[in-house]
């Protein structure tokens, strides 16, 4: 059975939701989306596996319902298949009205015979899977509305729009196995930009001059096709690669072209399209090393090729007749193009599908021969169908990876399987070809890692997980693990203290590691000084009597402490399971009597210019420190029980501590320093000059301690004798009276106090005249 498909309305955005309410009529529309991108490496060489008898499996739909629907368009190259079914939505009544249930279109995984809902980005509305990677990674539509595109990556349940968000007009067609995606984002009404998001950011492609292009499939070279618009506005095939957009046009024959799928060769497949009048030419092409092969047709004059493996065999639809608008399901192998649904003319057999059921499209293949796409159902419905060529494939075998590994910060690693008689055998030990490897980290595949060892370098603690590898077929999968710790080797973070307690109390030791748990701790003393060092062990210490508890933690506690333990040193050997032992610095264990004093300091009186000295006497166990202070001050160098001050003056006067410290306090005690200073004198008396009859006055200033006595002398010879004068006990001296006889005597005055040092002022000379 033949049928019209609506495949070349999915060029916009607007045309996807035109073909996806077309729910009865078979959507071909979609098929645009290439086929299941092929591993990386992924273990084993592929081989030509295009069959000549396949076994045919409806997969059914999420709903279950008799007329749900449902397609498939893209296959992995593990076997999973990704596309749309009608899954049963639960819409809310509202007033009396009761919930209802309706058939919404989801995008599906499928894999070993389960069919897994995708879901949406917004409930209530469609969604549809274009393309499927090695771990099942979903690209197409995560929301459908009449405005809003969303491409899916599902690797983890989350949408992720390529646009830049989800909530931005994109649509992804392709993804690789590294899951990068390509699509297009809708910039304006009818105006495309294709795009490729490498997982992190989306990167817009450069087009050929148009103002509409899209991206319709990829490699896991990051090679891109698709189409473009030239200035002149028709449309070209493209391959985009490292930045470089390459125009296929010239190698279509026809006006109009599209590239739709590529390889892990760098194959592509794409078709052209004359239209003359009403007449549409359409020639399907291949294109390897610059070269362009026409695919041929069924006997029409449109070929539409939709996917391609790594084998070269393509897939798509073709007319039967010249001018027919009617397509089959058509599989291009070894040159060769064959109708899928005319198996007797095309030499091959599919067991499973019945006399009234019909394929409508093949819209993915992979590596191991088996085809995706949707049929007829003889009810009427549209289901998604897989082949898969009949053979007598194995599953996988693995060999087992080492399950516990430790290695240092800064290592590098590489994961392979235990050794076996010395011997490290190969990762996969068994099963059929194609074989996809995919190494995983906690449960999370790990990009660009499908080789059969798994190298990590400059390792951290951050790579410390449990890694593992599995290894699928068509028709199995194997898998081992391994738990790999990044060690970082023990350290002191905080050296023990030494502790100082009173005799017969407790001290504690305490070492902080670094490293990575778990840590072990070996406490160990020394009654030599260092010299030897033994064990400690939980219970009473034979030579000094004291309880030892915590030898194996991070803090050694020592009780019943007694004299003859003072001096002992402790120290820690921290390790970790890395085995490199490190040992902390000595600690020291003081016991004693904490000090007292037992002769205070006295206080002081000294004479200017004198020596004083300050003494204390003090007792404890070991014997204490001195430390003389003035006020706050520490006197610098003076730490001996007695405080000598040579020649006081007057800024040695003030209050003086000593300070005895041991391991255990401190105690302190404090006495003044006064100082009596020597008497001087400020101010010299002057000499005094007046007329016979008048008053005369001498004056002086003096310093020193308080009380000054003075006393004012006169010689009338000269300076040779002087004489005390009564009454002239003052710092100033006066003479009511001057007369002719008193010219010529000299005053002085002596200034005296408790020091009994007195000072004599300068002589003075009074001068009487006319």
């Amino acid at each position: 059975m033949s049928f019209t498909p609506v495949r070349k309305l999915i060029i916009t955005p607007g045309r996807i939701l035109a073909a996806l309410l077309l729910c009865v009529s078979p959507l071909y529309a979609v098929d645009t989306a290439p086929g299941g991108t092929p591993p990386s490496d992924g273990g084993g060489a592929t081989t030509d596996l295009a069959a000549t008898s396949y076994v045919f499996k409806d997969l059914g739909t999420l709903s279950g319902n008799t007329t749900a629907q449902s397609m498939a368009f893209g296959i992995g190259p593990t076997g999973h298949i990704t596309g749309w079914s009608d899954a049963n939505v639960t819409v809310v009544g509202t007033g009396n009205t009761g919930n209802t249930t309706t058939l919404v279109h989801h995008a599906f995984s499928y894999f070993n015979g389960r069919m897994t809902d995708v879901g949406v980005v917004t409930t209530g509305l469609g969604s549809m899977g274009f393309s499927i990677n090695s771990s099942g990674v979903v690209a197409g539509v995560g929301n459908f509305s009449s405005s809003v595109f969303v491409a899916a990556t599902n690797v983890t349940g989350n949408f992720v729009g390529i646009g830049g968000s989800t909530t931005k007009s994109s649509v992804a067609f392709g993804i690789n196995n590294l899951g990068h995606a390509a699509g297009f984002i809708d910039v304006s009404s009818n105006v495309t930009q294709s795009t490729w998001y490498n997982g992190f950011k989306t990167v817009t492609i450069a087009d050929l001059g148009g103002n509409s292009s899209e991206a319709l499939g990829l490699n896991d070279a990051d090679q891109i096709v698709g189409w473009s618009l030239t200035k002149a506005g028709k449309k070209h095939g493209f391959i985009f690669t490292s930045g470089f957009l390459r125009d296929l046009g010239s190698l279509f024959v026809g006006t109009s072209s599209e590239a739709t799928a590529i390889n892990e060769l760098g194959q592509v497949v794409g078709f052209s399209s004359t239209t003359t009048g009403n007449t549409t030419v359409e020639h399907g092409y291949f294109f390897s090393e610059g070269k362009a092969t026409d695919l041929g047709s069924l006997g029409g004059n449109e070929t539409e090729p939709d996917a391609m493996n790594n084998v070269g065999d393509v897939v798509g639809v073709s007319t039967l007749t010249s001018g027919n608008t009617t397509f089959e399901p058509f599989l291009y192998s070894n040159g060769t193009i064959i109708n899928l649904n005319d198996a007797a003319s095309s030499n091959i057999t599919i067991t499973g599908l019945n006399a009234n059921e019909t394929l409508q499209t093949a819209t993915g293949i992979n590596d191991g021969g088996q085809i995706v796409g949707s049929f007829l159902t003889a009810s009427g419905n549209t289901h998604a169908y897989l082949l898969t060529p009949t053979s007598e494939a194995t599953p996988p075998t693995v060999n087992r990876l080492p399950r516990n590994t430790a290695l240092l910060v800064g290592s590098n690693l590489t994961i392979v399987p235990v050794a076996i008689n010395g011997t490290v055998p190969p990762l996969i030990s068994g099963g059929s070809n194609p074989l996809h490897i995919q190494w995983f980290r906690d449960g999370h595949p790990i990009l660009h890692a499908n080789n059969d060892t798994l190298v990590l370098t400059n390792l951290t603690v951050a790579n410390t997980a449990n890694y593992s590898v599995t290894v699928t077929n068509l028709v199995g999968s194997a898998s081992t693990h391994s738990n790999v710790t990044i060690v970082v080797t023990p350290g002191v973070g905080r050296q023990p203290a030494s502790d100082a307690v009173v005799t017969g109390n407790t001290a504690k030791f305490t070492a902080t590691p670094t490293g990575t748990p778990p840590i072990s701790y070996i406490w160990q003393t020394s009654t030599d000084g260092g010299t030897t060092w033994s064990n400690v062990t939980n219970s009473a210490n034979t030579t000094t009597s004291d309880i030892v508890s915590g030898n194996r933690s991070e803090t050694l506690m020592v009780a019943n402490t007694t004299l003859a333990s003072s001096g002992d040193l402790f120290r820690c050997i921290i390790n970790n399971p890395i085995n490199a032992p490190v040992t902390t610095a000595p600690a020291t264990l003081t016991v004693g009597t904490p000090p007292v004093i037992t002769a205070k300091p006295v206080s002081l009186t000294s004479v200017q210019g004198t020596d004083a000295t300050f003494s204390a006497t003090a007792t404890g166990t070991p014997a204490p420190t001195y430390q003389w202070l003035k006020g706050t001050t520490i006197l610098t160098g003076q730490t001996n029980s007695t405080l000598t001050l040579t020649s006081v003056q007057a800024a040695d006067a003030g209050s003086y501590t000593i300070k005895v410290t041991s391991p255990f306090k401190t105690v302190s005690a404090s006495a003044t320093l006064k100082v009596i200073l020597l008497p001087a004198i400020a101010t010299q008396p002057a000499s005094v000059s007046v007329a016979p009859g008048k008053p005369a006055r001498f004056t002086l200033k003096a310093t020193g301690t308080a009380p000054l006595t003075y006393q004012w002398q006169i010689s009338s010879d000269g300076g040779t004798n002087w004489t005390n004068i009564d009454q002239a006990t003052a710092a100033t001296f006066s003479i009511a009276k001057t007369t002719l006889p008193m010219n010529g005597q000299q005053f002085r005055c002596i200034v005296n106090n408790s020091t009994a040092t007195p000072v004599i002022s300068n002589p003075v000379t009074l001068s009487v005249g006319s």
